[in-house]
């Protein structure tokens, strides 16, 4: 079964991923962009921008996901 967070821990991660989303987007170039993963992570090879953009898709596909769990459960999402 999975680990059960608090809010406090659930909040507590997303500041860490907005600091770490922050860190990374500051530094980033086009020629960093570029530049290919180290051999040592699983996707070695890859270009670091196509990284992020397939980052950015995953997320929006949990986003989707997490949506519509808490709104068939009756959760107001923001703006609706």
């Amino acid at each position: 079964m999975p680990a059960v967070r608090s809010p406090k821990e659930l909040l507590d991660y997303l500041d860490y991923c907005l600091h770490k989303v922050d860190s990374v987007f500051t530094v980033l170039t086009d020629e960093r962009a570029e530049t290919l993963v180290a051999a040592s992570h699983r996707h070695q090879g890859t270009r670091l921008g196509q990284m992020l953009v397939v980052g950015l898709t995953h997320l929006q596909l949990h986003t989707a996901q997490l949506r519509a769990y808490l709104v068939t459960r009756g959760v107001p999402w923001v703006g609706e």
